[in-house]
């Protein structure tokens, strides 16, 4: 697998959030109005970020205040597009070397929580969260 090779240097990588654009106009279309997606800057952090500093549901010790925070997501299921019933919210930071996405996944009932061990096809009846980086952009 390959590294991660951040292009921002001092002022943090540029990540696009947002939801997926829709087809690309056709000659002579309507012009797209399709609101601009926010941007985020990354931080470049050091030391990396540990799961240790995550116990307590947020940011702890030296990852506290040094990485981006996200949060206000969407769901796709049950009712895609609206507002998630739990809280989620994710923690971006990198290094010269790697991109680190810590997620913090709240749940207001967590003894419902599944997280079998199995085949990645056979993991969609588990809580899960993914990422899906657009390296063409």
């Amino acid at each position: 697998m390959g590294e991660w090779s951040p292009k921002g240097g001092a002022m943090g990588a540029v990540v696009m959030l947002g939801m997926l654009l829709g087809p690309l106009n056709a000659p002579g279309a309507a012009p797209d109005t399709t609101p601009a997606r926010p941007l985020l800057v990354v931080p470049k952090v050091s030391p990396p970020p540990g799961i240790e500093n995550f116990l307590s549901m947020a940011p702890q010790g030296e990852a506290a205040g040094r990485l981006a925070m996200v949060e206000g997501f969407i769901q796709r299921q049950p009712k895609d597009g609206q507002p998630s019933t739990q809280r989620t919210v994710v923690y971006l930071g990198y290094d010269d070397k790697h991109l680190y996405l810590i997620f913090v996944c709240f749940d207001s009932e967590p003894l419902k929580i599944r997280a079998r061990m199995g085949w990645r096809e056979s993991i969609l009846g588990d809580d899960n969260v993914g990422v899906i980086l657009d390296t063409y952009s």
